[in-house]
């Protein structure tokens, strides 16, 4: 199982009723963010870009379906963050044989802290986060100070090579902020009648059952 696949595993075990993709994605990024301040390195070993929605980690879809079947299963009704992809444990992750007594805690420490937060809560934090605001669409973040600093870039053939970059600092203009403030009350608005019918088929589901 690959680090990041390991990573998710520990974080959807942690949630005995599901977690949302989105949600996952930022809860994974904010352990790897901890734990590269911390302990100097990430704990998924993954690579993060820049995206409008957030960072994201490389490797992810592979990672899930590592996971489907046989550790996690994957619902398709939405949830609270209006998300479709809901991730619920079959089996719980076993921390300590998979990290060390500091890493754990690093997990540990960002479930504590930020797991009552929903997923456009995380994506908004995300987004206030330095590896963020020192980079631009598409860039490669460099989540220690000192890969903000230069990015190591590796390629086949090719020498290991440090590449200063200069950032260029992200910000939004209020008129921006205004805009998707609108755009995600109206998504939010579309998808109300889509959830109702979702819950109310539920229901009836589980009444027919008795």
């Amino acid at each position: 199982m690959s680090s990041l696949a390991r990573l998710m595993w520990a974080i959807i075990s942690h949630f005995a009723g599901g977690v949302s993709a989105k949600k996952l994605v930022k809860l994974v990024y904010f352990v790897d963010l901890r734990a590269a301040e911390r302990l100097g390195h990430t704990i998924s070993r993954a690579s993060y870009t820049f995206h409008l929605f957030g960072p994201f980690p490389a490797g992810f879809f592979q990672a899930r379906n590592e996971l489907l079947g046989q550790y996690v299963t994957l619902s398709l009704l939405p949830d609270l963050d209006l998300d479709w992809h809901l991730h619920r444990p079959l089996v719980t992750c076993d921390l300590d044989v998979s990290y060390s007594e500091e890493e754990r805690e690093v997990v540990a420490g960002v479930l504590r802290d930020l797991g009552g937060y929903g997923g456009w809560q995380l994506e908004r934090l995300s987004k206030e986060t330095e590896p963020m605001k020192q980079a631009s669409r598409g860039d490669i973040l460099g989540l220690t100070p000192a890969d903000r600093q230069g990015i190591v870039w590796e390629r086949a053939g090719i020498p290991v090579q440090r590449v200063e970059k200069q950032f260029r600092p992200l910000r939004f203009t209020e008129e921006q902020e205004a805009r998707w403030a609108e755009q995600e009350g109206n998504m939010i608005r579309d998808l109300q009648p889509l959830r109702k019918r979702a819950n109310r088929a539920c229901i009836l589901e589980e009444l027919t059952k008795e």
